[in-house]
């Protein structure tokens, strides 16, 4: 899913209405996470399938980045999921709604998760970018986050996380950890094609 169409789908929701997007807005979003979700899990079994066929220290160090980032990311999901059930719990025993616009709010912007997500997505960008690689597989992965995503990190607070449903914050969380996982693929795969001269 691309970055146009997510924030597309976020600007609806928070249009709509003033506490909550639409019950089609909010599945959406959960059809988008699962999508997003399930094509994270393809690459991670690519990427492990790679790291069994290869061993130097390019890949130990990637598989370190990307790991660490993924964790923060998945503990900043949690966090939001709870938040967001615990303030607004579902009625009847059904799934937890996320519609809020509190919970984004609260974790992300106030309690500056979003401003360290930016700085660590930022960091593992560049550290990509300064492998041993060639221009072809550098400008491959300058295309995943696009040109002007790490120009300034108060637009990304407020473009992916402010006044934002929690169902849209956690799809963008999983869209960033697909971006992720894909920049280690290109990375992975370049070893593999390319391993060094003993």
């Amino acid at each position: 899913m691309t970055r146009f169409i997510i924030v597309t789908i976020i600007l609806c929701a928070v249009n709509i209405s003033c506490q909550s997007p639409s019950d089609e807005i909010s599945k959406a979003f959960k059809t988008v996470d699962n999508s997003l979700q399930k094509s994270s899990a393809h690459i991670d079994s690519a990427n492990t399938a790679l790291l069994k066929s290869i061993d130097n220290n390019l890949t130990g160090s990637i598989k370190e980045d990307a790991d660490s980032l993924t964790t923060y990311i998945q503990i900043t999901k949690k966090e939001l999921e709870d938040y967001s059930t615990r303030k607004y719990p579902s009625k009847n025993g059904e799934p937890p709604a996320l519609e809020d616009l509190e919970t984004s709010n609260k974790i992300m912007i106030e309690n500056g998760k979003a401003a360290v997500l930016f700085s660590k997505l930022k960091g593992f960008n560049q550290r990509a970018l300064h492998c041993s690689v060639p221009k072809k597989t550098q400008t491959e992965i300058e295309k995943i986050f696009g040109d002007d995503f790490f120009k300034n990190s108060d637009e990304f607070n407020t473009l992916y996380f402010k006044n934002t449903p929690t169902v849209a914050a956690l799809t963008m969380l999983s869209s960033f950890e697909n971006k992720i996982k894909n920049i280690q693929n290109i990375l992975l795969t370049f070893v593999s094609l390319n391993p060094p001269i003993d």
